[in-house]
């Protein structure tokens, strides 16, 4: 067994090498593994090959649900991409994914995660998804790997947000010089965050970067409603405001409630060990898949009235 002051059990090695299917107790665990002081079972062993990490996404631990939500939605993303671009088959029941939406001509989008400018969230937030559900999956490779791996998974956070705001830019400002500001502005606000939020943490972190990158990602949270809010202002049609609106409380409020599910350790902090496989990690991925979902599907929905599908109906 482990002892007290948290140092290995005897015979980790040999599970590490092996990249043992047993699952840990926390005491059991290297730091750089389980860094949640509130979650005490069903850690994976350190798993020192690619193949080894892989095959523990094929069974039950506490970053499973984290690997497979996020899984989920890249791939979700990817297939709505591939069929705005290339189609896919009729034998393939997608239809209860996508939906469908009637109209004229061949070019009227198509359910929730479909065509036009956001395109950029698709791929946007595909590319988050998936860099988040590789970087948990090999959080047990090692302590190097699980660095370089979350390092990534926070700045595609800010390349995710930056592809929402590219995309409701080029369809809010229709004066060319408007437009080419807002997007420069974005791109330059989320490489800055991408970069900070990337390098963030170590032992030279003062509180005055922390303030800063904090900073940053609010900056980057405000420039995202800028234009839900303009063309929530003065698009003529009244439903089309009410959509804009809807879809962007919708996006906020997950976004607030995930946040807030993984700064507070909520539940795990006031029941340790009975929420080691839901955690408020877990929480916040669910939430976030979420927010995400009604971003995209808010931006196909107003791609939609730029075809005039909105006005006909």
């Amino acid at each position: 067994d482990a002892d007290d002051d948290g140092s290995t059990a005897t015979g980790l090695g040999e599970r590490e090498r092996r990249g043992s299917a047993v699952l840990l107790h926390k005491k059991e665990t290297p730091a750089w593994i389980a860094d949640n002081p509130y979650i005490l079972h069903g850690y994976r062993a350190p798993r020192p090959s690619l193949a080894s990490a892989l095959r523990s996404t094929c069974r039950l631990h506490n970053e499973s649900w984290n690997i497979w939500t996020h899984a989920a939605m890249a791939a979700g993303c990817g297939l709505s991409a591939w069929r705005r671009w290339f189609g896919l088959p009729a034998w393939l029941p997608l239809h209860w994914l996508f939906g469908r939406v009637g109209g004229k001509g061949g070019d009227v989008p198509r359910g929730p995660l479909s065509r036009g400018p956001h395109e950029l969230a698709l791929v946007g937030w595909g590319l988050c998804f998936a860099t988040s559900a590789t970087a948990h999956t090999l959080a047990s490779h090692s302590d190097r790997v699980s660095t370089i791996m979350f390092a990534l998974d926070r700045a595609s956070i800010a390349i995710g947000t930056m592809s929402c705001q590219l995309a409701g830019g080029t369809l809010t400002f229709k004066t060319p010089w408007i437009r080419r500001a807002f997007l420069a502005a974005s791109l330059l606000m989320g490489a800055t965050t991408a970069t900070a939020v990337a390098t963030a943490g170590g032992e030279d972190e003062t509180p005055a970067r922390k303030r800063l990158i904090v900073l940053a990602l609010l900056l980057q949270g405000v420039l995202s409603f800028v234009p839900p809010v303009v063309e929530a202002r003065r698009h003529p049609d009244a439903r089309v405001r009410r959509l804009v609106v809807l879809y962007s409380l919708l996006s906020a409020s997950c976004s607030l409630i995930g946040a807030a599910f993984y700064g507070l350790h909520f539940p795990e902090r006031f029941w340790p060990g009975k929420f080691d496989y839901f955690s408020g990690h877990t929480h916040m991925h669910l939430w976030t898949a979420a927010s995400a979902y009604f971003g995209i599907k808010g931006l196909s929905q107003w791609r939609r009235h730029k075809f005039g599908v909105l006005k006909a109906r």
